[in-house]
């Protein structure tokens, strides 16, 4: 899933790719054109693109289901260090290493210890290469 902004329109398009290890093709691909989009601020993705990827979440009925912000509900008093581990078939992008190393600060900042493991197939980089390398 990543989000690509339109600055001068405040809009966004989001969209995700739906699909199995194995499948030879995406399942479905989300795509969501969303207004009133706000400006950049730094250390507030939850502003301006968490919205944007409930859109897109909320179109394949995981609607309350948002990774970092059920992470900061419903696990972030149970504990001061937590180890999560992420899997994927293309390696994350930039945004979201972005959003999960933001997590990682602000635990840092409150006295918790947050270790993101990403595990990704190490041959794709785009949609093309999931053909070419996932059987």
């Amino acid at each position: 899933m990543d989000v690509h902004y339109n600055e001068l329109e405040h809009t966004a398009k989001a969209v995700g790719v739906l699909f199995n290890w194995k499948d030879k093709e995406p399942k479905e691909v989300v795509i969501e054109i969303i207004q009133g989009v706000l400006p950049y601020m730094s250390g507030q993705f939850y502003k301006r693109e968490l919205p944007c990827i409930k859109k897109v979440i909320e179109q394949v009925n995981l609607s309350d289901i948002d990774i970092i912000e059920w992470f900061l509900r419903e696990k972030w008093s149970l504990g001061n260090k937590f180890d999560i581990e992420l899997e994927s078939v293309l390696f994350t992008c930039p945004s979201c290493q972005r959003h999960l190393m933001m997590l990682v600060e602000y635990g840092r900042k409150n006295g918790k210890t947050i270790n993101i493991k990403f595990y990704s197939h190490p041959k794709v980089f785009t949609l093309g290469d999931v053909k070419n390398n996932v059987n």
